[in-house]
């Protein structure tokens, strides 16, 4: 059976996805890509290419990386064309981060 969702309209390609800024919102995720060890100022980690749509307010990030092991666990099934819908929530620190 066909879909009747769309792709959201494209962002500014310069957005970035920051987990703190987006923690309560619905997100919808569309995953593109998984990129094994990237290089980061902190070292290589493991990555997510993706449209995201902030469903609480209609924000669109298009292409941007998501970095966050447990958020990169979930979406990377998803690649390269299904959709993961959530609302980010965050854990208690138990590592003093």
């Amino acid at each position: 059976m066909a879909s009747n969702f769309q792709q959201p309209g494209i962002s500014n390609p310069e957005d970035k996805f920051t987990p703190s800024e987006n923690n309560g919102a619905l997100l919808l995720f569309f995953p593109t890509e998984f990129k094994p060890q990237v290089k980061t100022a902190h070292g290589e980690s493991d990555a997510i290419a993706a449209r995201i749509v902030r469903l609480n307010d209609g924000k669109v990030m298009d292409n941007a990386l998501v970095f966050s092991t447990a958020l990169v666990t979930q979406l990377k099934a998803a690649v390269p064309d299904g959709m993961v819908l959530g609302t980010l929530g965050q854990g208690e620190n138990t590592k003093g981060n």
